[in-house]
């Protein structure tokens, strides 16, 4: 019987802001918001005509509301918005390679070498998984490690 080894290894979980396709129904409530967002613009300008005295105030904020309706035309235009996605960097330790992958829609955003960190921090799983604490200290006299000593007497080494 073959033993099962795992191959791939979480080595990372982040959070990312990526771009995200829109569907119609979110394109069309973006381009219902900027419409509105649009007339407001509209309201304070003719509001501003109206009354000199108050216009410094309506005018910051039109230039607000301005910048805000330039995002979301963008956001229609491009049919995407940039949004946080969870990001995991899946290892495989049989190649040494890492390919970071999007959760939402499971694309492969890069492939690259592991580094040495990441290749080596599978050593150490057990002992983290045995509940050590960083600070505690490990036993590693020669009663603690296990003896593997093919031929020959305890503490010796078959060369």
């Amino acid at each position: 019987m073959t033993k099962k080894v795992k191959v791939h290894r979480v080595l990372k979980k982040e959070t990312r802001k990526l771009p995200v396709r829109l569907g119609d129904a979110e394109i069309l409530e973006t381009s219902r918001k900027a419409a509105a967002l649009d007339q407001k613009i509209k309201d304070l300008e003719d509001h501003e005509d109206r009354s000199k005295a108050d216009g410094t105030a309506s005018k910051k904020k039109a230039e607000m509301l301005e910048g805000d309706r330039r995002k979301l035309q963008l956001i229609v235009r491009q049919g995407s918005e940039d949004r946080d996605v969870e990001v995991i960097t899946l290892g495989n330790m049989r190649t040494g390679t890492a390919r970071e992958i999007r959760t939402d829609t499971q694309e492969v955003i890069s492939e690259r070498n592991m580094t040495v960190e990441e290749s080596q921090g599978v050593m150490f799983t057990d002992i983290e998984a045995g509940g050590a604490e960083e600070d505690d200290p490990i036993d590693v006299t020669p009663k603690a490690l296990p003896k593997h000593h093919p031929k020959g007497e305890e503490g010796e080494a078959n060369v």
